[in-house]
């Protein structure tokens, strides 16, 4: 039993030199189209990432601007900033509690830049909060329309694997005072 396996593995050889050389051609051209395969995948799903992350930056800045909005007391359209950013809507807000009747004003302003920064800045008195709200946003613009609704349009945009995605938005708000 002992020489009849010994026999067998003196009687086989190991691989030629070309057969290996095949051999690693084959695989190379395999895992050459499955990491093509995969390079496909990983720029559309990140194509896909890219457009949930503008999406979800639209629907934070929206949601905050609506709130806003809702509870301005009244706009203030020559408002200056000291942070150098340029200023997009300026509101002063309708007190909530005794606190608040010193006034409280919220300035949405963007960073210099294409695409820009936009950040929301709260002043109460001396004291200034900023909030940075999403790196790409393209324009912000605040109106009203001839039905005195306050009109919002907004556009962020994103480049990913050398492609520029791009999200816009607008909507109409109401003022409660």
């Amino acid at each position: 039993m002992r020489h009849a396996v010994s026999r067998r593995v003196r009687g086989q050889q190991g691989m030629t030199l070309l057969e290996v050389l095949v051999t690693l051609g084959v695989m190379t051209i395999f895992m050459a189209g499955t990491l093509q395969f995969y390079s496909t995948n990983y720029r559309i799903l990140s194509a896909g990432d890219a457009m949930l992350d503008l999406t979800h930056d639209a629907h934070t800045i929206m949601s905050r601007l609506a709130e806003d909005i809702r509870r301005t007391e009244l706009f203030l359209p020559d408002f200056s900033s000291k942070s150098g950013r340029t200023v997009v809507a300026a509101m002063r807000m309708a007190p909530r509690t005794a606190a608040d009747l010193n006034g409280v004003v919220v300035v949405y302003s963007l960073s210099d830049g294409k695409p820009a920064h936009l950040f929301r800045t709260v002043m109460k008195g001396s004291q200034e909060r900023s909030l940075e709200l999403a790196p790409s946003v393209t324009s912000l613009q605040l109106y009203t329309d001839a039905t005195q609704l306050i009109r919002v349009e907004l556009a962020l945009e994103k480049t990913v694997s050398g492609q520029k995605k791009t999200f816009e938005v607008s909507s109409a708000y109401a003022m409660r005072f």
